[in-house]
């Protein structure tokens, strides 16, 4: 398997016709260098025989099961154990359809960070509703720790980007392409998470860490946003429960990684992007 070989790592419970989908996608681009590995957890057993059924079609490479969904513990145990040797990882919902670019795009910008003589940190693209419209381009961080998406739900805080960037803040997890030597070096994704954030202070340690993230809006993908995750009832108290850690977090590595972000200027506020 050669150095550019990229792992593909799905969390996935009971959402079998989306899934079907993403992996499809996968499938189509025809790129013998990209492994496909799904974490279940927690599905029901008719989801496990399709899972089953898409593993003996050679729609993903290996499928591990889990009891609970726990987005940081679960990422970190498959890069850990669970993929093969795979130089590159990226962490994609399940509710993600990738194109031709998605892939290709991504790795032509790690080469050309690391051709300007940087350590790649994250690398992200663009996301899109299956409308069009733009849902995520890179993570912005305001300066007094408000966390948001450049582009969200239709709201324009810049055109859509596409182009390349580099440095930037970072990406969302929802398609997020590392290094794994680097992704474990650094200590993964922080499982006292619980809910959300863990991408946010991924890309932050990264910087920390004196690599340099980029985000390539040359690549996009569809993203079913909310399809990946049932409604859960208890999903704004874990959210309540994580945003003081990020926060915390935040006051703690920004000032050390201030002058490596791209400084951003928006109705007359300071953004890091």
């Amino acid at each position: 398997m050669h150095d550019k070989s990229i792992a593909v790592i799905i969390l996935s419970k009971d959402n079998s016709t989306m899934l079907g989908v993403c992996l499809s996608a996968l499938k189509s681009l025809k790129d013998e260098s990209v492994n496909v590995y799904v974490a279940d957890t927690g599905s029901q057993e008719s989801t496990k025989v399709y899972l089953k059924n898409l593993q003996e079609k050679q729609y993903v490479n290996d499928i591990v099961m889990y009891e609970n969904y726990h987005f940081a513990k679960v990422n970190n145990d498959m890069v850990k154990y669970h993929i093969n040797h795979e130089s590159i990882v990226i962490f994609m919902n399940d509710d993600v359809i990738v194109n031709a670019s998605s892939i290709h795009e991504s790795r032509i910008l790690r080469d050309q960070i690391s051709a300007a003589g940087n350590n790649v940190g994250t690398i992200g693209i663009r996301l899109h509703y299956p409308s069009g419209t733009c849902q995520h381009s890179g993570i912005c961080v305001h300066q007094k720790g408000d966390v948001f998406h450049a582009y969200h739900i239709g709201k324009d805080v810049w055109k859509p980007i596409t182009s390349n960037l580099f440095p930037v803040f970072g990406s969302t997890g929802a398609f997020l392409m590392v290094g794994r030597e680097t992704f474990l070096e650094i200590g993964g994704f922080d499982e006292s998470f619980d809910e959300c954030f863990e991408d946010v202070l991924l890309n932050m340690r990264y910087i920390e860490n004196k690599f340099v993230n980029g985000f390539c809006g040359k690549a996009y993908a569809i993203h079913h946003e909310s399809s990946t995750r049932k409604k859960d009832p208890r999903m704004m108290e874990k959210v309540l429960k994580d945003y003081p850690k990020i926060l915390s977090k935040y006051q703690e590595i920004i000032p050390r990684i201030e002058s490596s972000i791209r400084i951003a200027k928006h109705d007359n506020e300071r953004l890091y992007y």
